[in-house]
C-alpha cells in the first residue's frame, strides 16, 4: 500500500505498530545474548518475555518489567535462573513496596505477591539461594505483615535450621521476638541461647550484651534463666558454663559448684573450670575439696605459682603454719 494514500489515523496506527514490532524484534535480538533461540514458538516467546524483562529491569522501568518477569516465572524460569531472575524480581517488589507513592492497600497486595515469589524461589531457584529466600520470607512476614508472632517465629526457626549461616541481622530479629514474648513457650531460654551464640560469634559486638540485659530483669533472674536452660539439657557443657558464670558474677558460689563439678568431670583438662571450682570451694569453706582442686591445678600447671600460694593460704587459715610455709616456699621457687 502506498503510504501516501494513508490518512492521519492510519499513519499514526502504522507508526505504533512499527514501534511495537521494533521493540519485539529488539527483544528477540537481545535474547540471543542469553542463549540460543529455541526452535519451538513457545520457547521463543519466553525468551522474548525474559529479554523484555531484562531490558526494563536494567533501565529501572520496574512496573513495565514486572508482568514480563511473572510470565517467565509462571511458565518455566529454569533456563533463566543463572541470570538471577528471582533476585531481580525481589528487587522490583521491594522497590515498589517501599515507594512513597505506594498506598497501604497496594502494600498489602505486594506482601502477598512477594510471599508468592519467595515460595516459587524456594522451589525453583538455584539451590544456593533457596535458603536465603526462606530467611527473606520470614523477614517479610516479620516487618511487612500482621502475622501472629508464633507463625513468624516458626518461619525464622525453620529457615535458620536449614541456613545456620544467615547473617546476625536476621537472627537478631528472631531474638527480639523471643524477648518480646519471653513469658511463654520457653522463648526466654531460646533468647538466651541465641544471643549467647551471637556473643561467641561476634565477641566485640556490644549489641548482644544489651540484648542479654533485656532478657532478664536482674542478674539473679538471669542466673535462674541459665539454670532452667541447663536443667532442660543437662549434658550440655556450654549451658552449664553459662549457669556457673552467672552464679559467680552474683557471688552465689554454692550454686556455682554443681555446674563446675559437672564441667571438670566432662572436661578435666580445662584449667579455668578447675580454677573457678577451687575458688568456689574455698569461698564456702569446703576446705578439703578446695585443696584437692588446687592440687589438681598443680598437676595441670606445675609452673603456676598462684596454685601453690592459694594452698598456702588455705593451710594458714587451718593454722597449719609449717605446711603453709612449705607451699609458700614452693610458690617462690616456681618460675
Amino acid at each position: 500500500m502506498n503510504s501516501g494514500l494513508l490518512g492521519k489515523k492510519d499513519k499514526k496506527y502504522a507508526g505504533c505498530k512499527l514501534k511495537s514490532l521494533s521493540k519485539y524484534l529488539l527483544a528477540l535480538f537481545i535474547a540471543a545474548s542469553f542463549g540460543k533461540l529455541f526452535a519451538q514458538n513457545d520457547n521463543s516467546n519466553l525468551l522474548a518475555e525474559f529479554s523484555l524483562f531484562h531490558e526494563d529491569h536494567k533501565n529501572h522501568l520496574y512496573e513495565s518489567a514486572l508482568p514480563h518477569g511473572w510470565k517467565v516465572i509462571n511458565t518455566d524460569p529454569t533456563q533463566f535462573i543463572k541470570y538471577r531472575i528471582f533476585p531481580k524480581m525481589e528487587e522490583i517488589l521491594w522497590y515498589m513496596h517501599d515507594s512513597v507513592a505506594t498506598s497501604d492497600q497496594e502494600k498489602e497486595a505486594l506482601l502477598d505477591t512477594t510471599l508468592y515469589l519467595y515460595d516459587k524461589a524456594i522451589k525453583m531457584d538455584d539451590e544456593k539461594r533457596r535458603d536465603y529466600f526462606r530467611v527473606r520470607k520470614a523477614y517479610v512476614m516479620d516487618i511487612w505483615g500482621n502475622f501472629d508472632y508464633h507463625e513468624v517465629i516458626e518461619a525464622y526457626e525453620s529457615a535458620f535450621s536449614l541456613y545456620p549461616d544467615a547473617t546476625s541481622f536476621y537472627k537478631d530479629r528472631l531474638g527480639l521476638l523471643y524477648i518480646d514474648n519471653k513469658d511463654e513457650d520457653n522463648y526466654q531460654i531460646k533468647a538466651i541461647e541465641l544471643y549467647s551464640a551471637l556473643q561467641e560469634q561476634e565477641p566485640d559486638n556490644a549489641l548482644w550484651i544489651e540484648r542479654m540485659k533485656r532478657i532478664a530483669d536482674d542478674p539473679e533472674q538471669l542466673a535462674e534463666v541459665y539454670k532452667k536452660a541447663w536443667d532442660i539439657d543437662k549434658d550440655n557443657t556450654e549451658k552449664a558454663w553459662q549457669y556457673a558464670s552467672a552464679c559467680l558474677r552474683i557471688k552465689k558460689y554454692e550454686e556455682a559448684i554443681e555446674p563446675l563439678e559437672f564441667l571438670v568431670e566432662k572436661s578435666p583438662e580445662v584449667i579455668n573450670y578447675w580454677t573457678q571450682l577451687a575458688s568456689a570451694y574455698d569461698k564456702v569453706d569446703k576446705t578439703g575439696k578446695a585443696l584437692d582442686a588446687y592440687k589438681k591445678l598443680i598437676e595441670l600447671q606445675p609452673t603456676n605459682r598462684d596454685n601453690y600460694a592459694n594452698i598456702a593460704l588455705i593451710y594458714k587459715k587451718l593454722d597449719q603454719l609449717s605446711v603453709a610455709r612449705s607451699y609458700l616456699q614452693k610458690a617462690l621457687n616456681t618460675s
